[in-house]
């Protein structure tokens, strides 16, 4: 499997103490991720710092790119910014996927 090729070579740092870095993990992760077509991490790379994140697909539904948002945690409104972002950059995300 490609994913788990790429997870295998890849430096898993993790950041800070709510870095998810374990394989298992992040399988389990991107499965979610495929299911509501987008990515949520809170304080992963820098505490404070929210980001939500889209892939960008070829025509062939291939992950070629992606588009992500971040917000610092004061400005963050949760439910509410979650649902509003997250729609807007699914929308930009096929958008974009659509012109390739």
């Amino acid at each position: 499997d490609e994913v788990q090729q790429i997870l295998e070579r890849s430096d898993l740092v993790k950041y800070t103490r709510y870095t998810v870095n374990e394989p298992e993990q992040i399988l389990a992760r991107l499965e979610t991720i495929r299911e509501i077509g987008y990515a949520h991490v809170e304080d992963e790379m820098y505490l404070g710092d929210i980001a939500l994140g889209v892939a960008i697909t070829n025509s062939e539904g291939r992950a070629v790119g992606a588009i992500n948002l971040g917000v610092a945690r004061p400005q963050w409104k949760g439910a509410e910014d979650l649902e509003k972002f997250s729609s807007l950059l699914i929308a930009a995300g096929r958008a974009i996927s659509s012109r390739l």
